[in-house]
């Protein structure tokens, strides 16, 4: 009983079922989609509705979770490329980053490489924690070039 309750209050949070389809449509699009990066392309697209930054973080985490149940990818890529789409389309300078780490894996001569992607807005630098822990080696928009 418990577990319903949580979730009539998740469906009442996320009552915007317009953006939970639209994050959903963008998700098949990364799932079955050979060039994932036109994901990205925003141009000459608005949405309507002005949202906050972190009320669409929340909505693509809670979104990207339906689609995972129904077979979908699910990965930081994936969240990465949408929340970058639906962020631009508000109208939120953001950069996209790609980042690596190394750790040391189980057996002295190997190393683990690890990846990682996520978005940050221009005004807030580290709007991501887990992203502060990998060095940034790529960028989309790159440096000092418009998007």
């Amino acid at each position: 009983m418990s577990k319903i309750i949580y979730f009539l209050k998740k469906i009442y949070f996320y009552r915007n079922i317009i953006l939970i389809l639209r994050i959903l449509c963008l998700q098949i699009k990364f799932t079955f989609s050979e060039n994932v990066l036109k994901i990205t392309n925003v141009e000459g697209k608005r949405m309507k509705k002005y949202y906050e930054f972190e009320e669409l973080r929340k909505y693509v985490d809670f979104a990207t979770r339906i689609g995972k149940k129904i077979g979908l990818k699910r990965t930081c890529l994936s969240n990465s490329l949408i929340l970058f789409r639906l962020a631009r389309e508000s109208g939120y300078n953001v950069r996209l980053n790609f980042g690596c780490k190394v750790s040391e894996g189980t057996k002295l001569d190997k190393l683990n490489v690890l990846g990682h992607s996520w978005v940050t807005e221009e005004n807030n630098k580290g709007s991501n924690d887990t992203g502060n822990q990998y060095q940034v080696i790529f960028q989309l928009p790159e440096n000092n070039r418009k998007f």
